[in-house]
């Protein structure tokens, strides 16, 4: 079992990571929320978030959903994409703070 300060600083290099991401969802919610709100993220970090969030539940898509499997993924990885750039642009002191607080509260699906 990896731990969740591992994923944070990791990420998903090896393709096994990805079921400990899914694992550990509730305390990444906890933490881009966090991160969201702190003043000393920088506001271009957030308003990316806010982008990819917008394009997510948008009805445009750069790939339309007809094309089956590859429309419907688009919005996945794009979304995927801005999460991780946003946590590799996060001040790191900032990062870490938050993850050891959200270490701190506990809980996830496993």
């Amino acid at each position: 079992m990896i731990g969740f300060r591992k994923l944070v600083i990791e990420g998903i290099k090896n393709p096994r990571n990805f079921f400990q991401i899914i694992a550990h969802l509730p305390q990444f919610i906890k933490l881009y929320y966090r991160l969201f709100k702190d003043q000393r993220v920088p506001l271009y970090l957030k308003f990316l978030l806010v982008v990819a969030l917008l394009y997510v539940f948008s009805p445009i898509d750069i790939i339309p959903d007809f094309f089956q499997l590859v429309g419907q993924v688009d919005d996945l990885v794009i979304l995927l994409l801005i999460l991780k750039f946003f946590l590799k642009r996060c001040p790191r002191d900032v990062l870490m703070e938050h993850v050891r607080a959200v270490e701190a509260e506990g809980f996830s699906l496993i």
